[in-house]
C-alpha cells in the first residue's frame, strides 16, 4: 500500500498533474490532516516551493 503523498508525486512524475501543492492543498482544505514538516518534506521530493 502506498500513501496519498506518493500517489501525488507519482502523478506528477507521469503527468496528471503539474504540481503537488495544489492538490495537496486542496487535501487539507478537505480534511486531511499532515504535518507541516511533511508537507514540506513533499514539496521538496516534488521540486516545488516549500
Amino acid at each position: 500500500m502506498i500513501g496519498t503523498a506518493r500517489v501525488l508525486l507519482e502523478a506528477k512524475q507521469r503527468g496528471p498533474i503539474k504540481d503537488v501543492a495544489p492538490a495537496l492543498q486542496a487535501l487539507m482544505d478537505s480534511g486531511y490532516r499532515i504535518t507541516r514538516e511533511l508537507r514540506e518534506q513533499i514539496l521538496r521530493i516534488a521540486n516545488e516551493s516549500v
